[in-house]
């Protein structure tokens, strides 16, 4: 072979050249090969002359069809490709044609790579990028990219579908051909922050998704810097929260508001009110405070059924709230009572007006069950923050203002009382709450009379409250106290338990004689107290006689579907059982006819005016005469006379409970002895 070799030798390409590099014969024989090709089959380069070139390099028999050099042979040109070898090594091969001064192609030079590694990294990368892609695919969030403020870059399936559209129409066009012009500038004004702050960055936008239903879209924005910590790119992945918000939405409106009116509730109206007032100390501002009744709701209920009565509520609640100033708040607190909040109102002739607007809306004719209604309300109002100063003060000042109202003639009334009462009234009930553990209660007793005989019959048995500091509290002061806070029915269940002791040990000192104990309107709510008697008796060795039972004829026919079954189940067992306070509520005779009740007592107001009032005199004789007709027995509260005493036996009045006879008394100073 004639090869002037001489170029290659005299610009040392057998150090220039990284790889393996050969002088080829177009039978591809090596002519001449650099240290490189000898290295690579750990052979001194002299060795492979006169070799064939795939046998060397590749460990083929035969010249591999799909080599370069075969295409350089036929062409005359300059080619390159890749050879895999049999034991899995890939070859990059570039093949230069080597010609005769005259043209003619005499030879090939071959540059030899091994890139098995790089096509390894490349494989790898490869599967490892079709991973992340296969993944970005999989979730449901959208990712996308930004290449600036106004202009996507690639973006991910679930992207592209909530737009409606095939990837290649997003990809890197801008926000305005892909969303509305008013989405556009909110999504263009949220990029610029982030491409300017180059901070993570977590928005809210509302977006038409493909079926053109707005839905409210998070999205994370994450920038990606350069080495000169600029922005190159925003990295947005966006999940559709539409319906966790709803879910949200309705579990706000559970706790904040009524779901029968749709109005605020207790909690988020004192939320209110607290801002109200705080606003109000700030700005030297006044307000008003509303506190709203609806009367004979539960004779609604139990007339006309629980769906009247929803739909008496609701519709009050409509009433109010477009009676009401735009700026007022109303919120339905409990079953039957509403409030207002009315910001903005300096005194109590303007809280006053507003009110009796209220109750002539209320007042007006209403249809419920295709019958004809009018409901009746009571309003009581308090202003602050001179008033008070603090959302519970200013409830319970309206309380106590409501039941003023309910007295009054127009059924709306404004607080009258003072702060200081209410702190009072606030310290004295957490101290109730450590009366009953404490030992502070004890009982009194006070002697019912036979009228004919003048013997003791009976025994009221009366709590008092002796408060450490306070000494003894009147009943009419902590009992309501002990109702509002739900502690009544455990210190009746202590009442019965103690008087069924001391009758115990009465009996065993040879005194027999019955007494009675008050029951709440709480005790006819539930059939515990039925346990408490049963049980207590028992414990005691007690006839069911020894025991008798009070109440008052208004929580009577408060609770008159559960008091009936609790009061029959009590006369079955033998106790005796006397409706106090009679005539001053509803004095209804049905109710007695229905009712197992064997005392009525005649309250005190008129046994102390019937000597010199004859309207008195005349409502005492009717309830007597009234009574024996009913087969129940009379007893008179209140007698201080002796005067009284006679002419209440001229009306043939069976008992008498009084100063007369005696005050209550604790029982180591009370004589109880039969004659």
């Amino acid at each position: 072979m004639d090869f002037d070799l001489s170029p290659f030798q005299q610009s040392d390409l057998s150090d220039a050249v990284t790889g393996l590099m050969a002088v080829l014969d177009l039978e591809l024989r090596i002519q001449w090969a650099n240290r490189a090709a000898g290295e690579s089959v750990g052979e001194d380069p002299e060795n492979l002359l006169g070799r064939y070139c795939y046998q060397v390099w590749l460990g083929r028999d035969t010249p591999c069809e799909q080599c370069p050099v075969q295409s350089t042979i036929r062409t005359g040109m300059y080619h390159k490709g890749e050879v895999e070898s049999p034991d899995g090594k890939v070859f990059l091969i570039k093949n230069y044609p080597l010609r005769t001064p005259e043209g003619e192609l005499k030879g090939i030079t071959e540059v030899t790579l091994d890139i098995t590694e790089y096509r390894r990294a490349e494989v790898s990368l490869r599967r490892q990028s079709e991973k992340q892609a296969l993944l970005l695919e999989s979730v449901p969030t959208q990712i996308w990219y930004l290449t600036d403020v106004e202009t996507y870059g690639t973006v991910n399936q679930a992207r592209a579908d909530f737009c409606g559209l095939s990837r290649e129409v997003v990809e890197y066009k801008k926000l305005w051909y892909i969303l509305s012009e008013d989405e556009a500038w909110v999504c263009r004004d949220g990029n610029i922050l982030v491409f300017q702050s180059g901070e993570l960055i977590c928005t809210e936008e509302w977006l038409h998704n493909a079926s053109g239903e707005q839905r409210l879209v998070e999205i994370i924005k994450t920038p990606k810097l350069d080495a000169n910590g600029k922005v190159e790119y925003v990295v947005c992945s966006g999940s559709d929260i539409t319906e966790r918000k709803r879910a949200e939405e309705r579990v706000y409106s559970l706790t904040k508001f009524d779901n029968l009116t749709g109005l605020p509730n207790r909690e988020f109206f004192l939320e209110l009110l607290g801002q109200a007032v705080s606003r109000s100390k700030r700005f030297d501002e006044c307000g008003a405070v509303l506190l709203m009744n609806i009367e004979r709701l539960k004779s609604v209920n139990d007339t006309l059924g629980e769906q009247a009565g929803n739909e008496l509520i609701r519709e009050v609640g409509r009433r109010i709230w477009d009676t009401i100033r735009e700026q007022d708040t109303v919120a339905r607190v409990s079953g039957d009572e509403f409030m207002i909040l009315a910001e903005g109102i300096e005194t109590g002739e303007k809280a006053r007006r507003l009110g009796l607007r209220v109750l002539e809306r209320i007042g007006g004719e209403l249809e419920l069950s295709h019958r004809q209604f009018y409901p009746e309300a009571s309003i009581g109002f308090t202003l602050f923050p001179h008033g008070a100063s603090d959302p519970d003060s200013l409830i319970k000042q309206a309380d106590m203002a409501l039941s003023g109202a309910k007295k009054s003639a127009n059924r709306i009334q404004q607080f009258a009382g003072d702060e200081e009462g209410i702190s009072r009234e606030f310290h004295l009930e957490q101290d109730l709450k450590s009366a009953l553990a404490n030992e502070e209660f004890q009982l009194f007793y006070q002697p019912q009379i036979d009228l004919q005989s003048g013997k003791i019959v009976g025994l009221e048995a009366l709590i008092r409250w002796s408060h450490p500091q306070r000494g003894l509290v009147s009943p009419g002061e902590f009992i309501p106290l002990l109702e509002r806070s739900g502690m009544i029915a455990s210190v009746d269940a202590w009442v019965v338990r103690k008087v069924c002791e001391q009758l115990r040990s009465w009996r065993d000192e040879g005194f027999l004689v019955r007494a009675s104990v008050n029951l709440s309107a709480r005790d006819l709510g539930n059939d515990s107290i039925i346990g408490v008697i049963s049980s207590t008796l028992e414990e005691n060795r007690l006839p069911a006689d020894a025991l008798g039972v009070e109440l008052t004829e208004t929580e009577l026919m408060e609770n008159m579907d559960r008091a009936s079954g609790i009061l029959r189940t009590l006369s079955d067992w033998g106790i005796r059982v006397a409706l106090d306070d009679f005539g001053k509520g509803y004095s209804c005779l049905s109710y007695l006819q229905r009712l197992d009740i064997h005392v009525i007592k005649i309250d005190k107001e008129f046994v102390a005016g019937m000597l010199e009032n004859a309207d008195s005199l005349t409502l005492v004789q009717t309830i007597i005469a009234m009574a024996h007709n009913l087969g129940k027995e009379v007893l008179a509260e209140g007698v201080e006379q002796r005067e009284q005493w006679q002419k209440l036996l001229e009306l043939g009045c069976d008992y008498g409970q009084g100063f007369l006879w005696g005050r209550p008394q604790p029982p180591d100073t009370l004589k109880v002895q039969e004659e």
